[in-house]
Formats: structure tokens, sequence, C-alpha cells
């Protein structure tokens, strides 16, 4: 499924329609897709709504994969909006269904070791990356970068950036690739443009800051729009290297009166200010608004 707001379009149409009560598979209603549509937006009320408008039509059909389906769904919604205990508990119901949905298992592992990772359990998120990654097909990429990518959001939380790279590196091109997929991949890169900034990496983060803010635009997408816009705020742009080794599109946006000058110190006030304040701000600062 894309993101464009097109698609967005599209299943509004199909919700309109009339006949969802009669679907014999209740969790493939356009509905469930549209809520998905807007969970990888970053637009979780919107999506909240949608799942629990088909609940009820779920639950009534008793047809394993629709139940299946939409509590993933809720699962990852409930993790979005910081509901962590719930999230974990609906994990654990979900295990039952391993037998039916084998590709499931790596599902579950990666909710472990994002919930540790949330948590700022750094320790209990490595030891679970290295049991799950001996796991994942060579064959399986989409796997790889949740993994990757909950392991350097890890990372992050307790300030080690060349670790976050390192996990983050193998995967950068099918990053780019992939990082408008859902709303945690388009962390992931924001994660990854920190990280290079922080390193001293410049040239590339500014890059790839660049096309995510780009994307985001041409998508109206409001979750990149918000993320990189902290990520621009927050990245130490100044501090990493001296600044004629910057881009010099880098030169241009940050110099006293340039375009993003005030916007950019004022988040970034605001980031080092969150990050100051809570433990566990480098894990929510990307979905909590």
């Amino acid at each position: 499924m894309t993101l464009d707001p097109a698609a967005g379009d599209l299943l509004r149409e199909a919700v309109r329609q009339p006949g969802a009560e009669r679907m014999w598979v209740a969790g493939l209603c356009p509905e469930v897709d549209l809520a998905h549509w807007h969970l990888g937006r970053g637009e979780l009320t919107e999506a909240g709504l949608l799942l629990d408008k088909v609940r009820t039509a779920v639950e009534s059909s008793h047809h394993v994969g629709s139940t299946f389906w939409l509590e993933t769904q809720t699962l990852f919604l409930d993790y979005a909006a910081g509901r962590w205990n719930r999230a974990e508990d609906r994990a654990s119901s979900l295990r039952r269904y391993v037998f039916l949905f084998p590709d499931s298992a790596v599902e579950q592992a990666t909710v472990s070791i994002a919930l540790a990772a949330a948590r700022g359990h750094t320790a209990e998120a490595r030891r679970l990356v290295s049991l799950v990654l001996a796991e994942v097909p060579a064959d399986d990429l989409v796997a790889s970068v949740w993994i990757r990518g909950f392991a350097a959001h890890a990372e992050l939380s307790v300030g080690d950036p060349v670790a976050a790279v390192n996990w983050l590196d193998p995967i950068a091109a099918r990053l780019r690739g992939r990082a408008y997929a859902d709303a945690m991949i388009v962390c992931f890169e924001c994660d990854l443009i920190e990280s290079y900034a922080r390193v001293g990496r410049m040239g590339e983060a500014a890059e790839r800051l660049t096309w995510l803010r780009q994307t985001a635009d041409r998508l109206e997408h409001p979750l990149a729009r918000l993320v990189g816009s902290r990520c621009a705020g927050c990245s130490p742009w100044p501090e990493a290297i001296p600044p004629q080794r910057w881009p010099s599109s880098t030169q241009r946006c940050l110099k006293p009166g340039g375009p993003k000058y005030r916007s950019r110190k004022a988040a970034s006030a605001h980031a080092r200010l969150g990050a100051e304040t809570s433990p566990n701000a480098a894990c929510r600062r990307h979905l909590h608004r």
C-alpha cells in the first residue's frame, strides 16, 4: 500500500460504498486498510476510530484471519500511542496464532525489541536483537529493517550514535526505499540522519534529510514533516564539524537570517529541553506530539 494522498482518497471512497456488514472476511474491509494508511502517516486518532468501527463485525464473525489482522493493527497503534503495557498484552494474546501465521513469530519478537527500546532497557533490546536476527531468513528484507531500526533506537536512547550507525548502515539503502512504508520506518530514517550527524557524516545526513523533507511535502505526510523538522532541530549540525566543511546547502540554511535559521533554533531548544528532562525522550520524541 502506498501512503500517497491519492491512496487515501481511494480508500475513503471504498469505505463509503454499501455492503460492509455483508463482507465474509470482515478484517479485509477497506476500513482496516484505511486505518493502516492513517497509522503509517502517524494519524493515530483517525486510525483508532476506524479500527473501533469494524471491531464488532470482526469479533462476531469469529474469522481467525480477520481477528489476527485487526489485533495486529491495534497492537502497533497502541505502541505508537505510548500505551506500551497494552501493546505488550496484545502481543502476548497474538502468540496463539503463530501456528497459523508462522511469519508472525518474527513480528512478535520485534514487538518485544520495540518495547524494550521504548522503556530504556537497552541491554535487553540488544539480547533480543542478537537472538532474533539469527532466525530471520536472508531474503526477509522487511524484518531486518524493523529489527535493526529498533536496535538503533535503543542505542540512541543511551546516547551512542556510533552503535546506532553500526546497526543502520547495512540497511541504509533499503531503509530509504521503505521509509514511507509505515510510521516507525520513517522514524528509523530520522534516527539514521541524526546518527550520521552526530558522528560527523554531515554530507550524508544533510542529503538524506533534504530527501526526507521534500518527499514528506510531496506526499503531504504529517508524521514525516514532524520528525523531519525535529530531526533538523535536534541533530548537532553546528557542533559536529567545522562550519567550512558543512554542505553548502546547510550553510545557506543555517546562517543568521537564512530561511530555516529561526525554526531550527526554536526546534533545537525544544528538542534538547526534552532530551535533558526525560531519560526516554530519545525513544519517544518522534511519535509523541
